[in-house]
């Protein structure tokens, strides 16, 4: 059986929704948790990579913390989170 270290990497809210960055709603965040919760669940990754930005990245580093999977942040630039709403800016910190 192969081991696998995975990274992930998806659409952004300013890409799925109109009026620019926003947030996903609490709604749309427990959805996308519960996905990478699942998928985690099925492919067992050793490690992840996970890039950071708001969404579907996310999601998938708090299903790392959740399921206890080791993890790291690839995190393009200082201040990487600085034109994010506060609010994702709080949860990303």
């Amino acid at each position: 059986r192969l081991t696998m270290i995975y990274g992930c990497t998806g659409h952004r809210p300013k890409r799925l929704t109109t009026g620019g960055m926003k947030p996903y709603s609490l709604e749309q965040k427990k959805f996308l948790r519960q996905l990478a919760v699942v998928a985690f669940k099925r492919l067992k990754p050793k490690s992840v990579y996970v890039r950071m930005a708001l969404g579907w990245d996310q999601a998938c580093a708090w299903a790392c913390v959740y399921l206890n999977i080791p993890w790291v942040a690839v995190i393009p630039c200082g201040n990487y989170e600085a034109t994010w709403p506060e609010e994702a800016q709080r949860e990303y910190r």
